[in-house]
């Protein structure tokens, strides 16, 4: 199989938490919440940037913490429903077997939502120390700074049955409890041990990939013809590349008069035929030549 686009912490996308081991070279990277799919976690050998394990939350990850001795990591999710509840997971992720197990039970029509999880340590082998946000903001508009903080015991951590922690593990007192925002020594941490290492977005079309064409704008739709593809850009452009050769036939804003539209979507309808779709819900008949797109849309 060849992979086209690989690069370091490609699994990832755009970092937004890192924690090290550094005695065992180990790094946990949790990628940013995205509405559109779940957020990834990935641990990786430092020493290659190899990917040990790779999972998804529904959730953004707040926190994660190497266990000290056992091939373990601890991830902490969560968020704001926004309705009044803080809901969320903390989950025990396997190094040697790749599978996240989910901690905190669940009781039929009690608690459906979890925990949101903002912190973790581990004190010892045996405790994990948990700060969580509390479990709604009724009444409480102290929720968004504080937290409860607890800490959970267990023997044997590597034999943890999942949803084995109940409610009563995670009474505690009441604390203050920054959200504190990650994204900025992720990107420090993935920058410095990935050096060709960069950010990249979802990919929503694909064409047999003869050449890359680079951008530095999210792409909002793409179609292609017998001999040119059209790429329509967030900031309005519409950019015509050579179907065999990516070489850039024409570009410029999409425009109604003097007035510039935002293309959200393409569909070449034929040759000399471009129908082109705008975030004001407008559809666009534009004449399409070898050169690129005609002198103006007809309506």
């Amino acid at each position: 199989m060849i992979v086209y686009g690989d690069r370091p912490f490609a699994e990832i996308g755009e970092p937004a938490l890192a924690v090290t081991d550094e005695r065992r070279g180990l790094l946990a990277v949790a990628g940013a919440a995205d509405f559109r799919s779940p957020v990834p976690v990935g641990v990786y050998d430092t020493r290659d940037l190899s990917c040990r394990a790779l999972v998804h939350s529904r959730h953004k990850v707040h926190a994660m913490a190497f266990h000290p001795t056992l091939p373990l990591l601890a991830i902490g999710t969560g968020q704001y429903d926004g309705g009044y509840h803080f809901g969320g997971e903390l989950f025990l992720l396997s190094l040697e077997t790749g599978v996240a197990a989910p901690l905190i039970e669940h009781l039929p029509g009690y608690d459906a939502s979890g925990r949101q999880i903002l912190g973790l340590e581990w004190l010892d082998d045996q405790a994990l120390r948990v700060v969580m946000a509390p479990p709604d903001d009724w009444d409480d508009p102290d929720a968004w700074t504080e937290g409860h903080v607890a800490v959970v015991r267990r023997t044997d951590w590597g034999r943890v049955p999942p949803r084995s922690v109940t409610s009563y593990d995670l009474v505690g007192p009441r604390i203050p409890a920054p959200r504190p925002d990650g994204r900025e020594a992720a990107r420090a941490a993935v920058t410095r041990l990935g050096k060709g290492w960069e950010p990249r977005r979802n990919v929503h079309a694909v064409e047999a990939p003869l050449w890359i064409f680079r951008t530095d704008r999210p792409a909002t739709a793409l179609d292609a013809g017998d001999d040119a593809v059209y790429v329509a850009y967030d900031d309005g452009e519409i950019v015509v590349l050579d179907l065999h050769t990516g070489t850039v036939r024409g570009r410029g804003p999409l425009t109604i008069g003097a007035v510039s539209v935002l293309p959200t979507a393409l569909t070449v309808a034929g040759p000399g035929r471009l129908l082109v779709g705008t975030g004001d819900g407008r559809i666009l008949d534009c004449p399409a030549g070898p050169g690129g797109l005609g002198a103006g849309p007809r309506i």
